[in-house]
């Protein structure tokens, strides 16, 4: 079972973000409570996204346009 210590990050559209690196599974809590899961992502990309001065940007550009990358509501 994935662990997920979930980290504050500082976005209008992002409240949280976390990391399994066993699962390699990225999950995001949104601001308006919504939450997913996003695999695989590197790990490369998760810390990215907790220390970006965009994370909305960001998150966009690495994660959602990826389409290698498969997600799930949680």
């Amino acid at each position: 079972m994935a662990t997920f210590d979930m980290v504050s990050v500082k976005s209008s559209q992002i409240s949280m973000v976390g990391y399994d690196e066993l699962t390699k599974t990225m999950r995001v809590a949104f601001v308006r409570g919504a939450m997913y899961e996003y695999h695989p992502v590197e790990k490369s990309v998760y810390d990215a996204l907790i220390t970006s001065d965009s994370v909305g940007a960001d998150f966009n550009k690495l994660v959602k346009t990826n389409s290698s990358i498969s997600y799930r509501k949680i």
